[in-house]
């Protein structure tokens, strides 16, 4: 049986030829698809596929220096259990919005559970790529912006009027790392000489108070308490209303 060719000079057949051209072009090949895994998996933000019902579909490695994850523990889980409480309602609502419209999101920020149980602060961007056959979901990336994060916080409080300490876990203890103007002047210039003084030094004569800066970083809670204080750059006697807020990962102020 003879096959028949197809003519050249046929337009039909020229047309369908460009088709299938077309078509062998934009398929992706082995040498793509492996230059694309290399960028997503070294990429610095974590990069994540989320399901409608937040199921999380895929998660790029660098879920590993971030949260501190393995991407297989992740995949199958909800993206909200690794959420801060404080903030699913508004993830929530962000996440639906996501859903309906068909485009990047603006970034959002919030707090994200690590294996050790702290908390980072993360800065997370979406698209809408429900309709892409190749993806049919919503894509994420997540920057870790903790420390930034960090030094607004530590701008905010340095006009803050109440004396503020910055204080870090190291190891066993806490270590001053930092404090505000209000604090230097209420111990006359002393912080200033005192860099990198620890907690069992700086209140080694307030049990009480200690007890309370560590149990703030081991429950991630806030305490409180008003206590007589004295002064020990001037002796003078005070009354203090004391707070210890944690900051995630590893300070309290």
């Amino acid at each position: 049986m003879n096959s028949i060719k197809p003519d050249p000079n046929n337009s039909s057949d020229a047309s369908a030829r460009k088709g299938e051209n077309l078509a062998r072009a934009n398929e992706p090949s082995n040498e793509q698809e492996s230059w694309l895994r290399t960028v997503l998996q070294n990429a610095s933000d974590m990069i994540t596929v989320i399901e409608p019902d937040r199921t999380i579909r895929y998660v790029s490695s660098a879920v590993e220096r971030i949260p501190d994850y393995r991407p297989e523990q992740l995949i199958g889980t909800s993206a909200f259990d690794y959420v801060h409480p404080d903030y699913i309602e508004h993830l929530a609502d962000s996440f639906a919005e996501a859903l309906e419209k068909p485009a990047v999101l603006p970034p959002i920020e919030f707090r994200l559970r690590t294996t050790n149980g702290s908390w980072r602060h993360v800065e997370v961007r979406g698209t809408n790529l429900l309709d892409d056959p190749a993806i049919k979901g919503i894509v994420t990336t997540t920057r870790d912006v903790t420390k930034r994060s960090e030094e607004r916080l530590g701008a905010q409080y340095n006009r803050f009027p109440i004396p503020t300490f910055f204080w870090q876990r190291v190891q066993d203890e806490c270590e001053l790392v930092d404090f505000n103007q209000a604090a230097d002047r209420i111990t006359l210039g002393e912080l200033s000489s005192s860099p990198g003084i620890r907690d069992s030094e700086w209140y080694s004569d307030s049990p009480h108070i200690l007890g309370m800066l560590r149990r703030c970083f081991s429950e991630g809670t806030t305490t409180q308490d008003e206590i007589p204080w004295r002064m020990v750059t001037t002796g003078e006697d005070k009354h203090f209303a004391i707070t210890f807020a944690y900051v995630p990962p590893d300070l309290v102020i």
